[in-house]
């Protein structure tokens, strides 16, 4: 006879880890453009993905299912097992 006992349990660590960040930033870029005796500025706009990696700590937790088998009674785990090719078979055979 035997009975099984099983416990869910948690381990808990911390993992370090770079986080990125990304943002799209407007960049612009002016430029003289000279007519005659006049000078003026022509800008020019455009999106640009800029990206940064932040520094992060994390707790994670790990679930582990723990499963124990207990014999309550060794005499009788063996009743009415037939050990084929043994010298166990026999001698249970003769009791």
């Amino acid at each position: 006879m035997y009975e099984s006992e099983c416990e869910t349990k948690y381990h808990e660590h911390e993992v370090e880890e770079d986080v990125p960040e990304c943002r799209i930033m407007q960049v612009e870029k002016c430029r003289d453009v000279t007519q005659g005796y006049s000078t003026r500025q022509e800008c020019d706009k455009w999106p640009k993905q800029v990206k940064k990696s932040l520094f992060s700590c994390n707790l994670f937790f790990w679930r582990l299912e723990v499963c124990y088998i207990k014999i309550l009674n060794l005499n009788n785990l063996f009743d009415g097992m037939f050990f084929a090719n043994s010298r166990c078979a026999a001698s249970r055979r003769r009791r």
